[in-house]
């Protein structure tokens, strides 16, 4: 599986561009500039087969029309619970933080905690990991999990934004902590971890 992380926005997020077989990739949160994520993928070799989104604050998916448009409007994958954020600029943000409010109306594919994902020759597991929005999701494949904001490197996402629960959090990251096997974990925002490390390290996990 090849990884590339691209980072974009004011607000440094982290935008996964992920292949499982060399030709297609998937676009994991795609934070801005879509033009750009989609000339990014292309210079890799890639065709961009989806888009999925761990969330859908504006930090995460201010790129997405551009990018959907350029990638011959490929489907949009997110939590069922996280659609509404979609159309939501309070929701997602964008109403206070943007210079315009943003929302989506593009074609979307909802999915469920436990349900499997098989794109660009890989197939993903989706943990629904609440707290910081309804619909948080973490996608894993194998050893590698993206946990977008539910947990970062010595940290976990905030909860003080329209509809976070910071009980609800601390009771998603129980799902993560549960995992046995060590993980590689690439987040929302800063650099990647280890799950081990974090399960050690991190207070949020111990």
């Amino acid at each position: 599986m090849e990884i590339h992380t691209y980072t974009l926005g004011a607000y440094q997020t982290n935008c996964y561009i992920v292949s499982g077989d060399g030709k297609k990739c998937v676009i994991i949160d795609p934070a801005d500039n879509g033009d750009a994520i989609y000339k990014k993928a292309k210079s890799f070799g890639y065709d961009v087969e989806a888009v999925f989104l761990t969330h859908a604050h504006f930090d995460h998916i201010l790129g997405l029309d551009k990018l959907v448009f350029a990638a011959g409007g490929v489907p949009v994958y997110l939590h069922k619970d996280e659609v509404k954020y979609l159309a939501d600029a309070h929701l997602n943000l964008s109403d206070e933080t943007c210079d315009a409010p943003y929302t989506y109306s593009g074609h979307l594919k909802t999915v469920c905690g436990g349900g499997k994902i098989n794109a660009a020759g890989i197939e993903f597991t989706v943990i629904h990991t609440p707290g910081h929005t309804d619909g948080s999701v973490c996608y894993r494949v194998g050893n590698v999990i993206f946990t977008g904001d539910t947990l970062f490197a010595g940290s976990v996402g905030r909860t003080d934004f329209p509809r976070g629960n910071y009980a609800v959090l601390m009771s998603s990251l129980e799902k993560l902590k549960n995992i046995e096997e060590d993980c590689q974990i690439f987040s929302g925002h800063g650099h990647s971890s280890t799950l081990n490390y974090e399960k050690q390290f991190n207070e949020y996990l111990q």
